[in-house]
Order: structure tokens, then C-alpha cells, then sequence
């Protein structure tokens, strides 16, 4: 029996994420500039005009524009800790270094967790989307996984508030 309490985790980190959500992104945003925790395979279906993949390690990279980020389970502190770094980023008169942002949450239990690190941000004080079900994320090469065995939520960092609730609301509530 194949061990689906697996996905999303330190043991399986790289789920890749359903085009439905993608395409509702990319209608929120306008575009995806940056995808910081990707690899090639996941960029035929995000569109990204760039990634970092691992051996790129996005963590020490720069980030710009509208990102979209599903963070690997063994990452998630450090990816939300950078996310939130780039999201305050803002020189006098210039815009945000992360304009807009798609943060795919994995469970209630990372929102407790990323309450918990002494992070002033959560995911909390974003516009969420809690889906009307488990997200089934596909695999690396491809192929279909399973549902993760906890309900995903979906966090948007962004001026769009109204076009985020449109574009996710068939997806799931939005709040």
C-alpha cells in the first residue's frame, strides 16, 4: 500500500502543483516572474518567466516580481522567512521587491508552526483560500500522486484582494 501521509513532508518534499490553481494565479498576478522552489519539469505547467531549481538553491537568490511559491515541506520556515523578506523590500519611491505572491500552505499545522517562529508576518494576514478539498498534487515526472492526507490553504500577498477571491473562490472559500 503505497504511504500517502508522505506528501507534502521532510520525507517527500517535491509535489508539484495542479494546473487549476496555477492558471488562477496567473489570472490573480498578471504573470508568474519567479518560482524560487521549482525545477524544469514543474516550470511546463507553473510558466514562470524564471526558477531556481535546488542546485540553485533559491534561498540566496534574488527575488523580483510576481512569485509563485509551493515550498518544499523540509523548507517551509526558510521559504516563508524569504518570501516575507522580499515582501517588505521596498526602497523609498520604488516599488515592493515582491510585488504580488501565491503561497501554497500545506496544512493548518504549518499555519501553527509559522505562528510560532517569532515571524511579526503569517499567512494569517493575507487574503487565504481554503479549498473545497484536498489538492492533488502531481509528481515530479509527472504523473498523478494522491491527496495529501491534510487540506492545503492557499495565501495571497498582494494589492489584488478582489481579483484573488474571484479567480480562487471556485477553488474554494476565500476569506
Amino acid at each position: 500500500m503505497p504511504r500517502t501521509n508522505a506528501l507534502h513532508s521532510a520525507v517527500s518534499p517535491d509535489w508539484c502543483t495542479p494546473l487549476p490553481i496555477l492558471v488562477a494565479a496567473r489570472r490573480t498576478m498578471g504573470g508568474i516572474d519567479l518560482d524560487p522552489a521549482s525545477c524544469a519539469q514543474a516550470n511546463t505547467i507553473v510558466a514562470a518567466k524564471r526558477i531556481y531549481t535546488a542546485e540553485q538553491d533559491g534561498l540566496t537568490q534574488p527575488w523580483r516580481g510576481r512569485v509563485f511559491l509551493n515550498p518544499p515541506g523540509t523548507l517551509v520556515r526558510e521559504f516563508w522567512m524569504r518570501l516575507v523578506e522580499h515582501w517588505m523590500q521596498q526602497e523609498e519611491g520604488e516599488p515592493r521587491a515582491v510585488s504580488q505572491a501565491i503561497w501554497i500552505g500545506y496544512s493548518l499545522e504549518q499555519l501553527q508552526y509559522l505562528q510560532n517562529i517569532h515571524c511579526s508576518i503569517t499567512p494569517l494576514d493575507f487574503p487565504l483560500c481554503v479549498p473545497k478539498k484536498r489538492i492533488k498534487f502531481y509528481r515530479q515526472d509527472g504523473a498523478p500522486g494522491n491527496a495529501p492526507t491534510h487540506a492545503n490553504y492557499i495565501a495571497y500577498l498582494g494589492p489584488f484582494i478582489s481579483k484573488f477571491i474571484t479567480e480562487f473562490s471556485h477553488i474554494g472559500g476565500v476569506s
